[in-house]
């Protein structure tokens, strides 16, 4: 077997992981309290969302920003596949504020991985 550490100080941060846990209700949000994202409303970041879900459903994130409030529609508005990984690149500013929702219950986050892309 082979060992490799990760030593890279510009290393991408890992901000939510969440292994084998049970899906909210339908449409529910996946966190109690919304991510917030810090910084200057001018400037833009970007997230990676790696998710796997073990029922079909359709993944949006939720996002506000002031009295502003819309959901995303990830995968083209496609469900995602039963067990299936997929990787979503999200664009941040300072003052969103991120949520997750699926459009189906009754089975489990198999993964889930936030992390800032650099």
């Amino acid at each position: 077997m082979t060992t490799y550490e990760l030593k890279d100080p510009n290393a991408c941060k890992k901000i939510i992981q969440l292994i084998r846990e049970t899906l909210p209700a339908e449409n529910g949000d996946w966190f109690e309290s919304d991510i917030i994202v810090s910084g200057s409303p001018d400037a833009v970041w970007y997230l990676n969302i790696d998710v796997c879900v073990s029922v079909p459903g359709a993944f949006s994130v939720s996002r506000t920003n002031g009295t502003d409030e819309w959901s995303e529609i990830q995968n083209g508005g496609n469900n995602l596949a039963a067990g299936a990984g997929y990787r979503f690149t999200v664009e941040v500013s300072g003052g969103d504020k991120l949520n997750l929702s699926y459009s189906a219950t009754g089975g489990t986050i198999e993964k889930l991985r936030i992390s800032e892309v650099r």
